[in-house]
C-alpha cells in the first residue's frame, strides 16, 4: 500500500476520533457549549409555557425571566451550559446525559447564577443558604405551577424518553470509535484496506443509528413544555451526519480505487525434464517391455 493512503487515513482517523469525542463531551466545559444537541431560548420558553398555562387554568401566571437565567441553555451528551449573551459568559454543569426536564436545569441554573453573585458580593454561603434557597424557590413556584398544567405525566415520560435516547446514541459512539480504530489499525499496519474499510463501513451505519438516536431528542425535550416553537438541531447532531457521509465516501474509495493490481507472474519453465514419482505403478509401467 502506497504511504500517502496510510497518512491521509490516519488524519481522517484522528479527525474521526476527534469529532467522536468532541460529541460525548459536548457542553461538558464553556470550550465545547457549541457542541450542543439543542438550544433553548429562554426567554421565548417562558414566555410560551406562560401562554400555555394561563390558557389552561384560567389564571395569572407570571414567569420571572431575570438577569440570573441566561439568555440560552444548550443540552449536549456531557452536560448543560449557561449563555448569557448580554455579558458573553458561559458556564456549564457537566454529567453524563443531563436530564431534560425544566425544572431541574433551572433550579441548578439559579444556584449556579445566584451563588456567584454572592460570591462577587462578598457574601459567605453560610450566612446566606436560607437566602439562596428562598430566592430559588420563589422563581420555581410560578415555574412549577405552570409545568403542572401541562399533563406533567406526559412530559416526565417523554423527558425520560430523551435522556434514554442520549445515553444510546452516545453507546453507539463509542461502537463506532472502536470500529474506526480496528479499520485504522488493518489498513495502516496490516495493510488489508479492502477488508478494513467493508469492515470500517459498519462504523458509519452505528454512526447513523446515533444521529437517528440524536435527533427526535429535541422533540422530547423540554422544548415540549413550550407548545408551539422551532426546533433547532445543534451542531452535535450536524457532527454525526457530516462524519457518517465522509466515512461512506472515503470508504467507497478504498473499496473502488485500490490501485493497480500487480499482474501474477508466470513461472518459468524447467530446463530439467519432469521426476517420474517413485510410486508401485510406475514402477511397473517403467518394468513392462514396450
Amino acid at each position: 500500500m502506497r504511504a500517502s493512503v496510510k497518512v491521509v487515513h490516519g488524519v481522517l482517523w484522528l479527525l474521526f476520533l476527534g469529532s467522536n469525542i468532541a460529541f460525548l463531551l459536548g457542553c461538558f466545559s464553556p470550550a465545547l457549549s457549541v457542541n450542543e444537541i439543542y438550544e433553548v431560548d429562554v426567554k421565548n420558553l417562558a414566555e410560551n409555557l406562560e401562554a400555555e398555562a394561563n390558557q389552561r387554568i384560567k389564571e395569572n401566571i407570571t414567569l420571572i425571566v431575570g438577569p440570573e437565567l441566561p439568555t440560552y441553555w444548550r443540552v449536549g451528551v456531557g452536560g448543560v451550559c449557561d449563555v448569557y449573551e448580554e455579558t458573553g459568559e458561559v458556564s456549564c454543569r457537566h454529567t453524563f446525559a443531563p436530564s431534560q426536564g425544566v425544572l431541574s436545569i433551572l433550579e441548578a441554573c439559579l444556584r449556579d447564577s445566584l451563588s456567584r453573585q454572592d460570591e462577587l458580593a462578598n457574601q459567605t454561603t453560610d450566612d446566606n443558604a436560607g437566602s439562596l434557597d428562598e430566592r430559588v424557590n420563589a422563581i420555581l413556584t410560578a415555574w412549577s405551577r405552570a409545568i403542572a398544567s401541562l399533563e406533567p405525566q406526559r412530559l416526565t415520560s417523554h423527558e425520560g424518553n430523551a435522556t434514554r435516547l442520549v445515553r444510546a446514541s452516545a453507546a453507539f459512539i463509542i461502537l463506532v470509535i472502536v470500529v474506526d480504530t480496528w479499520g485504522a489499525w488493518c489498513i495502516i499496519v496490516r495493510e488489508k484496506n479492502k477488508a478494513a474499510a467493508v469492515q470500517a463501513s459498519f462504523g458509519s451505519i452505528l454512526c447513523l443509528i446515533a444521529g437517528a438516536c440524536t435527533a427526535p431528542v429535541i422533540d422530547k425535550s423540554m422544548l415540549l413544555v413550550a407548545g408551539k416553537h422551532e426546533s433547532h438541531v445543534g451542531a452535535a447532531v450536524t457532527t454525526l451526519f457530516v462524519g457518517m457521509i465522509c466515512r461512506f465516501v472515503y470508504y467507497g474509495f478504498l473499496i473502488l480505487f485500490r490501485g493497480p493490481r500487480r499482474p501474477r507472474e508466470k513461472p518459468e519453465p524447467s530446463p530439467y525434464p519432469p521426476v517420474w514419482p517413485t510410486t508401485a505403478a510406475n514402477l511397473t509401467n517403467r518394468a513392462e517391455p514396450s
